[in-house]
């Protein structure tokens, strides 16, 4: 299953997924078990270390599956791009509901 993969993934090389501070954005390749593509959304109350100190704490998860090569590369440069903007982490950071947080996210369409 693909959160096997991931779990795997991170057991072999930590974290490679932390990708801005207090962001993560876990994935494995569509290989090891993607069945969609597709982008999960998780902010957690509390944050979480994984023992990078120019990430750490997470508070936004941002889970990614694409069923093939050329969709997962595309999946993760545009999340990447759109989060390497410090107004753009700001806009999540500031969204006032889980509602208003997802709206941010879906326009990156």
């Amino acid at each position: 299953c693909y959160l096997d993969g991931i779990i795997e993934n991170t057991l072999k090389w930590g974290p490679y997924y932390l990708i801005a501070p207090g962001i993560a954005l876990p994935h494995a390749r569509p290989e090891q078990g993607a069945n969609h593509n597709q982008i999960s959304v998780t902010t957690l109350a509390t944050p979480v270390a994984f023992g990078n100190a120019d990430c750490d704490p997470i508070w936004l998860l941002l889970c990614a599956s694409a069923t093939d090569a050329e969709a997962h590369i595309r999946t993760i440069q545009r999340i990447s791009q759109w989060l390497d903007s410090p107004e753009s982490v700001a806009m999540l950071q500031d969204a006032p509901n889980d509602a208003a947080l997802f709206a941010q996210l879906t326009a990156l369409r």
